[in-house]
């Protein structure tokens, strides 16, 4: 993901700072800006969302780099961003130079005194806009991000912005490379500063898949869309049939999955299914897809699951689910099945191999999904924690951990990998509590998950 990070914040009139007996100073440095090339912005915003635009406090570096301070700023949790005003029109525009503190995603500063070091590496902003409005009639509120994605699963995103309205509503802008994007944008209710199944949602081109947008020859207007809220969603697998019995040399049984949404809003989530084996191990994820679905709609699939021969004797419960694999559970379900014995290997049945999903055959060992960085479980996690990569074929991947200052800290992989899911251990045992990131580079494709060291 691209450090091509802006706000769109209505900076028309800008409140006086109040003075107040417990009000702290933010400090620190301004770097990559364009000396003597305009006034650098510093803004201290408040994510106490009790209503209407959250308060803000400004800071200034005057020569463009350099030192800052924000003062007369409350004990509270806000977030810092900064950008050269080369044009001096007193927004973020094509021409100037933003950046966050925390770099790739804003950091929250908690503010219980003075704070120094917060320095901020800005860069020049895109030179293609993206704008449009978004509106919200829902009764959630909190920090609305704005996505500008290469993908209508939106897996690889490329830039975002975020409306600092608690109401979720009102115009956006996104700055972009000249491209095709798709653009969706999600009310961050949990503050992991990613999407997750509970948050509000929309994308531009509801209720059909979402819509390209075209910016390779220009700047974008009027991409206007719709906040909706949280997921209602159902999941049912019926086996098809009596009580299952796998005879010794592997066989297959049917079964029918069923999923709805049940919200007016569209649905962007994973579905995987998995087996519990009868010692309590868990083999799968065997289907493992991301779903868009649009509100009030429904898919039904008859789906047939072979069962390998080596399996062991015993009952088995196979088991569906609705989230953000691997971390987030909205809905599951399951039934249970009964191998007589084991067996040697089958030429028939040697996998957990599955098909009936629009048509197509698909095994976890021999299809998996596209090359992709799931994110970490648990999260936060402490001392360790895992990671999960799929490849499509074979492939060199690099797994890179920074910490917020964006220094390496260790590669997790480094090397060629078959096609099939990878796990890795991410090792924080030797590394003090904070926000880390985790980047898997292979070919062209580029992703990056956010990772919370707690001890």
């Amino acid at each position: 993901m691209k450090r091509l990070i802006v706000l769109s914040l209505i900076l028309a009139v800008l409140a006086t700072i109040p003075s107040t007996a417990s009000a702290y100073t933010l400090s620190g440095d301004i770097d990559g800006g364009v000396w003597f090339g305009g006034i650098t912005y510093v803004y201290a915003v408040s994510l106490d969302f009790t209503g209407g635009l959250p308060d803000f406090y400004i800071g200034l570096a005057l020569l463009g780099n350099g030192l800052y301070s924000v003062l007369f700023v409350p004990e509270g949790d806000y977030i810092l961003f900064a950008y050269q005003d080369r044009d001096n029109n007193l927004i973020p525009s094509v021409d100037d130079y933003f950046g966050f503190y925390g770099e790739l995603l804003p950091e929250i500063v908690s503010v219980s005194g003075n704070v120094g070091g917060l320095d901020i590496e800005i860069s020049p902003l895109p030179a293609t806009t993206i704008t449009g409005t978004l509106d919200y009639s829902g009764t959630n509120t909190g920090l609305t991000f704005l996505q500008a994605a290469t993908d209508p699963e939106f897996e690889y995103i490329e830039h975002f912005s975020i409306l600092l309205d608690s109401a979720g509503s009102g115009e956006y802008t996104i700055f972009t490379e000249p491209g095709e994007y798709y653009i969706r944008a999600f009310m961050d209710l949990d503050w992991n500063f990613t999407y997750t199944a509970g948050d509000p949602m929309g994308y531009f081109g509801f209720p059909d898949d979402p819509a390209l947008v075209d910016v390779t020859g220009g700047s974008a207007s009027n991409i206007n869309f719709t906040l909706y809220d949280p997921l209602d969603l159902d999941l049912t697998l019926e086996p098809v049939g009596g009580p299952i019995i796998i005879p010794a040399q592997g066989g297959e049984f049917q079964f029918t999955a069923t999923l709805e949404n049940n919200g007016v809003g569209p649905a962007l989530f994973d579905v995987w299914t998995d087996v519990l084996l009868p010692d309590s191990s868990i083999y799968g994820p065997i289907i493992l897809r991301p779903m868009n679905m649009p509100g009030g709609s429904q898919i039904v699939r008859i789906m047939t699951q072979a069962v390998p021969a080596a399996a062991p004797a015993g009952t088995y419960t196979y088991r569906g689910f609705t989230g953000n694999y691997p971390d987030e559970i909205l809905t599951e379900d399951s039934f249970t099945f009964d191998k007589s014995a084991g067996f040697d290997l089958s030429p028939a049945f040697h996998d957990w191999t599955v098909s009936g999903w629009e048509g197509e055959s698909n095994a976890s060992s021999d299809l998996p999904p596209p090359c992709r960085l799931y994110p970490a479980y648990p999260n936060p996690f402490n001392n360790s924690t895992q990671l999960m990569f799929t490849l499509e074929d074979v492939a060199e991947v690099k797994i890179t951990l920074y910490d917020i200052q964006g220094r390496c800290i260790a590669d997790l992989a480094n090397g060629s990998y078959p096609a099939g899911f990878h796990w890795i251990t991410v090792d924080g045992s030797e590394l003090p509590s904070g926000v880390y990131f985790s980047r898997m580079v292979s070919g062209n494709i580029s992703t990056t998950v956010r990772l919370i060291l707690q001890k």
